[in-house]
């Protein structure tokens, strides 16, 4: 596995990005939401990985399972050396209720050398490297749907679903956006029903977390009206439903994340997302 491979991207609901033996630069990785699922798993690596408040240490071979609408991101030293392959998958690209099981079994594994859900990642990249792209995709769904199986009949000495908060304050700033999004109007609203100053939401929230916290709720109003369209509603209620307060923004929101009108003929296609994911 020496030849590098990456930001491989495929058609029919999977995008798929490979690093291998890759040196880590500085700020390389980008701190993210996506309205897709994620298979990530680490052949070689050494750092941190944070998914919204929690911050996993990462080892080789450790697999985590992201669910759609979480912001994370991997912490690296610079000129770390890294090997990783990266799936962001549609609702509709593997079994739903397999996916569905498989993301309730934790967020973080530590799956081993001798595994075969890592003989299964190895499987995939060396198939990329020698099979042309229309049987590649047929592999490529057949061993994802195969390493989703095996993640459900994990035991739980695999399961490394530990984790430090990034703060005990901002993880409760997280809970109350989870729990308040659609009904936050203004940062005024937050600090007071959290018993804060403006200044130290913002600047705390921002410090930790690396993005505005108004940006943050913004983009997750963006990805729950998403879902909703995709689900059938249409945009000039979806942007009530999730939370907007007018439909210019929410339309200027929605292009600048998704690259896209929210009433393009992308979204036309329910996805119907995992209702657990």
């Amino acid at each position: 596995m020496d030849e590098l491979l990456k930001h491989v991207q495929l058609n029919n609901g999977c995008f798929s990005s490979y690093s291998l033996n890759e040196q880590c630069k500085a700020n390389q990785f980008f701190r993210h939401f996506h309205d897709s699922a994620e298979i990530l798993f680490m052949f070689d690596v050494q750092g941190e990985y944070v998914v919204e408040s929690r911050k996993y240490q990462l080892a080789p071979f450790d697999l985590l399972l992201i669910k759609p609408s979480k912001y994370h991101y991997m912490i690296l030293k610079d000129d770390t050396q890294y090997s990783r392959c990266v799936f962001n998958v549609s609702a509709d690209y593997l079994p739903n209720d397999l996916v569905t099981r498989a993301f309730s079994k934790g967020e973080f594994f530590h799956v081993g050398a001798a595994s075969q859900i890592t003989k299964n990642f190895q499987r995939i990249i060396e198939y990329r490297q020698t099979l042309d792209e229309r049987d590649y995709k047929v592999v490529e769904r057949a061993l994802l749907a195969e390493i989703m199986m095996l993640v459900c009949m994990t035991d739980e000495e695999h399961n490394r679903d530990e984790f430090k908060y990034l703060d005990e304050f901002n993880s409760r700033v997280i809970k109350y956006i989870r729990e308040n999004l659609t009904s936050i109007t203004s940062l005024e609203q937050m600090a007071s029903d959290l018993y804060v100053s403006k200044s130290t939401l913002y600047h705390s929230f921002k410090k930790a977390m690396k993005i505005s916290i108004m940006q943050y709720v913004r983009n997750k109003k963006v990805m729950y009206a998403h879902n909703l369209i995709q689900n059938g509603v249409r945009p000039t209620k979806a942007y009530v439903l999730s939370g907007f307060e007018d439909y210019t923004t929410f339309y200027r929101s929605y292009k600048m994340f998704f690259g896209r009108s929210p009433g393009s003929s992308d979204n036309d296609v329910s996805e119907n997302p995992p209702s657990e994911l």
